[in-house]
This record gives structure tokens, C-alpha cells and sequence, in this order.
């Protein structure tokens, strides 16, 4: 789970970050949403993967804000399926937060890079929170139970992506608007999702921010994703 997962890398990038914003004005949070009008014709293009652009937009927008060319993130995953059974009635421990470290060299097509980390959890039956607050588990994943807690105290940013929908605008206003994912920790969340042809993110930050910092951050990569999606056609 250590080397597959880059724990050692993972958590060394969490822990910079951390560092970094330890100065910053904790207590106020800042929202921010993004709207990207995405061209039709890129919409009927089976190469645009609009998980994978809201994956290049997160990591755009955290390399430039922590001036850092790996980024951490535990991206939300909402499992059904582990090996050859699924649980689509089941809540609970199927809902979990995987541990995945965007590289700039990958940030083409980070699709395929993830594709893999989700199907290695599903063919193993890995939980990642699991092995955090299952005490039983610990005992068994020592080193990466151990990497995965310290992670998930400093920090984390969590990646959720939530498809189609459609009144994206007021699903993501009215989502849970605290800053904290477990026991109190303080968390940053980067969401996104679609209606039609534009992609929205919602962007909260535990910590007062500057909106026009968050301005220029996310209208730079939104040029880039857009330029590099005409290029593509």
C-alpha cells in the first residue's frame, strides 16, 4: 500500500502544505465558485472526460496557489464494488477517501493514473478510512495506517467530484458548507459538476482568503483547459 499509493511522497507534499498555511487566518472560511463554459463541440468529443478536467483544474489551481508541482489529495470515492461483489444498497465504509498524489508530467490525462489506483482498492478490498479508524486494521497496515492518519490531520484537500446534475448550481450551494471532514480536522474541499456543457466548482477553503487571488489562480488554468481542449479537436 506504501509504494502503490506513494504514501511516503504523499505525505511529505501534505505536510508542506500544512506548513505553508499555518500563518494563514484560521476561523473564517472562504467559498469560491467557478463556472467553466465548456465548447459544444469539445461536449461530444468521447476523448473529454470531465472528471479528468476537474482533476486538471484542482491540480492547476493548488500548484500555482502552494507554488508546488505535486499535489495531494484524498479523492472521494463513492464504492459499489469491491472484486466481484457490489453493494449498491450499502452506505457507510463504501464511501471512502483515497489517497492519490497528482505529478505535473501525468496532468494530460490524470484518468488513466487514477483509473488504476481505484481499480488496485477495489481488487484488494481497500478501505482507506478504514485502515485508519478501524483499530483492528491497524495492527495488520501498520506503516500505512500510521502515514495515512498523519495525512489526514494536516490539512487534507479532499476531491469530490459529483457528475451530472441537473440544478448543479443549487446542489453545490447547498452542500455541507463545513471545513472539517473527521473529528474537527480542518479540510480543504474541491468540488465539482456539470449540467449540460458547463462544469462548476466549489472551492472552500478553512481560512480567510483573497477572492481576487482565487480570481486570477482559476481564470489562468480555466484559459489553459480551454485552449488545450481546442487543440485536441
Amino acid at each position: 500500500i506504501v509504494e502503490q499509493y506513494k504514501l511516503q511522497s504523499f505525505v511529505e507534499s501534505t505536510s508542506q502544505i500544512y506548513k505553508l498555511t499555518r500563518e494563514f487566518k484560521y476561523g473564517q472560511m472562504t467559498t469560491y465558485q467557478w463556472d467553466i463554459a465548456l465548447p459544444s463541440i469539445s461536449m461530444q468529443n468521447d476523448s473529454v472526460n470531465l472528471w479528468d478536467i476537474s482533476l486538471q483544474m484542482a491540480f492547476q489551481f493548488f500548484g500555482v496557489y502552494f507554488r508546488k508541482s505535486e499535489i495531494p489529495l484524498w479523492l472521494t470515492q463513492y464504492g459499489r464494488q469491491y472484486g466481484d461483489r457490489n453493494y449498491f444498497e450499502s452506505v457507510g465504509e463504501y464511501i471512502d477517501h483515497i489517497p492519490v498524489l497528482l505529478h505535473k508530467e501525468e496532468m494530460l490525462s490524470y484518468h488513466a493514473v487514477i483509473k488504476k489506483q481505484l481499480s488496485v482498492a477495489a481488487n484488494h478490498h481497500l478501505n482507506f478510512f478504514n485502515l485508519i479508524f478501524n483499530e483492528e486494521m491497524e495492527p495488520m497496515y501498520p506503516q500505512a495506517s500510521s502515514m495515512l492518519k498523519k495525512g489526514l490531520g494536516q490539512l487534507p484537500i479532499v476531491f469530490n467530484y459529483l457528475g451530472e446534475m441537473q440544478e448543479a448550481s443549487k446542489m453545490l450551494s447547498t452542500l455541507n458548507r463545513s471545513t472539517t471532514l473527521v473529528d474537527g480536522e480542518e479540510v480543504i474541499f474541491f468540488e465539482a459538476a456539470h449540467t449540460g456543457a458547463v462544469l462548476q466548482i466549489f472551492l472552500r477553503l478553512p481560512y480567510e482568503e483573497k477572492h481576487e487571488d482565487i480570481y486570477r489562480i482559476l481564470q489562468a488554468a480555466n484559459d489553459k483547459i480551454i485552449s488545450d481542449l481546442a487543440i485536441r479537436q
